[in-house]
């Protein structure tokens, strides 16, 4: 089962990486993260522990159904009689189930999300006086998540106990005819013990599967989940495209908006030619018209893995891991060397600061960075960058809360280090784009360079 869940689970992990922008800004951290953890893992617990048992329970219910028909007819249609009640209360209870089942999925995967968000920033909670806040919503949706768990087990229960009751009420009935049949002589005590053994096997086979029509009640919307995670296909790509050495981009009469109401650009035309430095940001949304090309390709029929080839974006808040300075750096990239590490170190000036440490590149960053300070975040986010030598490069604000120490460093090395490359920098820091090539403004939706 470990096997088939983890297979699973990369398909459903590969599928998220092809999605665009719409998916993630309508799809919660917790709702992925319960879509490919918990979803997968529980689909294929019900598959697996249900596939074999079931068909076992077919086959000895349909063998104890034939053998009891030919010992005693009158008998077998009193269970036949009353099983049908079973299946028709079950009816009854499967959309309440359903409903309830979503219900939960959906608080669950609020729940992981909120508790994600506070416990990836303790620190910064207490110290910004927001803890109470985030501790206060997090227990709310705690007891919302709770609230509808007990409501689960209650229904759950309830139809599992009335099934088990209706098929009390038919050996009883079996038991009561049987009884009256020995009595009268048309009956031995042996065939009564051999009738009820079998009686016995029919009703546990009907209430395995009243117990299956449940369960697969409450993975109705996990597998409609998966299925339409498995089921997606993003429009055809250009195969293997090669880039030039210079890169060209090209932005064409593009409008865009998240939502399509505000627009963020309007009718924007621009060219970035290779080697110089510039202002905007490139993103996995497409634009509400128009379109933006590179080297003459259209980047809507370009795979991620093409455009990441050529181009990298470095955030305001970088990707920082749990790990090792050595892993932070490479991102289990095997290619990259420690002495190419240790060069890039000294010229963010990190060197000092891990090369006195014992463990050296095998220290231990922490989540999020927290053993760095932020400028040491942007400086580590930067030796990164260095490292995966990307020909197109995007920052969104570099320097933002960094003290003017560590701006005029990290100013330096980006024109120093990019020199070559196509830049392009988002920020609202006159100091980092004084030396840019082009500066590009946006104004009520407009576009337009800056002298």
């Amino acid at each position: 089962m470990l096997e088939s869940s983890n297979n699973l689970k990369l398909k459903l992990i590969k599928k998220i990486f092809i999605r665009t922008g719409d998916f993630f800004t309508q799809n919660s951290r917790g709702e992925l993260y319960q879509n490919v953890e918990s979803d997968s893992a529980q689909f294929c617990e019900f598959v697996i522990n249900n596939i074999i048992s079931i068909f076992v329970t077919i086959v000895n219910l349909l063998v104890a159904i034939v053998f009891l028909l030919f010992l005693d007819w009158k008998l077998m249609l009193i269970i036949l009689a009353v099983q049908p009640i079973i299946f028709i209360f079950q009816m009854l209870m499967t959309p309440e189930i359903i409903r309830i089942s979503k219900k939960t999925r959906d608080i669950s995967a609020d729940y992981v999300t909120l508790s994600q968000e506070v416990l990836s920033n303790p620190i910064e909670l207490i110290l910004s006086g927001y803890k109470e806040n985030m501790v206060s919503r997090l227990v709310q949706v705690m007891r919302k998540y709770l609230d509808i768990t007990r409501q689960s087990v209650v229904i759950n229960m309830f139809s599992a106990n009335a099934g088990e009751f209706l098929s009390s009420i038919t050996l009883c009935a079996v038991i009561a005819y049987s009884g009256i049949n020995i009595i009268s002589g048309n009956m031995s005590v042996g065939e009564l013990v051999v009738f009820i053994t079998y009686a016995q096997k029919i009703v546990s086979g009907i209430s395995s599967l009243v117990d299956f029509s449940i369960d697969m009640s409450e993975i109705e919307p996990i597998y409609d989940r998966i299925k339409e995670q498995l089921s997606y296909e993003p429009p055809e790509k250009l195969e293997n495209p090669v880039f030039s050495e210079t890169p060209e981009i090209c932005v064409e009469a593009v409008d865009f908006s998240y939502d399509s109401k505000v627009k963020i650009y309007n009718n924007f035309d621009y060219v970035f030619h290779y080697g110089k430095k510039y202002e905007l940001l490139f993103g996995l949304w497409s634009p509400d018209s128009g379109r933006i090309t590179i080297d003459e390709r259209d980047c809507s029929e370009l795979e991620y893995d093409d455009l990441s080839s050529i181009i990298t974006y470095v955030s305001s808040t970088p990707i920082i891991i749990h790990d090792t300075l050595y892993n932070n750096l490479t991102m289990y990239d095997k290619n990259i060397s420690e002495d190419m590490i240790w060069e890039v170190l000294k010229k963010v000036e990190l060197e000092e600061l891990f090369s006195d440490n014992e463990d050296k590149l095998n220290t231990i960053i922490g989540d999020n960075g927290i053993t760095l300070s932020s400028g040491q975040r942007q400086r580590l986010s930067l030796a990164r960058t260095m490292l995966i030598g990307r020909r197109i490069i995007i920052l969104d604000e570099p320097t933002s809360a960094l003290d003017e120490a560590t701006t005029e460093l990290i100013t330096k090395l980006l024109y120093e280090e990019f020199n070559d490359k196509t830049l392009i920098i988002i920020s609202h820091n006159k100091s980092v784009l004084k030396n840019c090539d082009r500066i590009l403004k946006i104004e009520k939706g407009k576009v337009m360079e800056v002298e």
